[in-house]
């Protein structure tokens, strides 16, 4: 099974497709990785990717797909610190609930979050920061092949 380590620049196959996400730190978040997911559905080099490659940052458990053997790496080593996001992490309210929970990272450690407020109407840059949970790879493909943005609730950008 692919060991997978910061630096890794990866791409997760869905069918005929390949989802490419590039490790930022080891794992976090219940075994998740930091990670830049990018936007689209296509295999490509580290040369042609670049700082303003739209995608969006999330923890990402890679645990399926490696057990599948569906996790290719493109290449290691690479520099993804400025892939690294915001300080500020947002919880979504749960199903039935409208409060979102703000986080501020503490010493760049994202599983040592402290809570920096509750609210039912958060900001413009609140509401535009990366999730404060461990996602699934395979969701993580669903959202980067929608194009998806985090100032939209995931689940509302998976209804048809």
């Amino acid at each position: 099974m692919l060991q997978i380590r910061p630096g890794d620049l990866l791409a997760v196959l869905e069918g005929d497709a390949a989802i490419l996400v590039a490790i930022v730190t080891k794992q976090i978040l219940f075994g998740g990785h930091w990670s830049y997911v990018f936007h689209g559905t296509q295999m490509t080099t580290v040369a042609s990717i670049t700082a303003g490659s739209s995608g969006f940052n999330a923890a990402v458990d890679f645990i399926t797909p490696k057990r599948e053997d569906r996790i290719v790496r493109i290449s290691r080593s690479n520099d993804f610190s400025f892939y690294m996001g915001p300080e500020l992490l947002q919880q979504q309210p749960a199903k039935g609930e409208v409060n979102h929970q703000m986080w501020r990272w503490r010493d760049g450690r994202r599983e040592d979050a402290e809570r920096v407020r509750f609210t039912p109407s958060p900001a413009a840059e609140e509401r535009s920061a990366p999730v404060y949970s461990c996602i699934p790879a395979d969701l993580a493909c669903k959202l980067a092949a929608r194009c998806w943005e985090p100032h939209i609730s995931m689940w509302d950008a998976l209804r048809d």
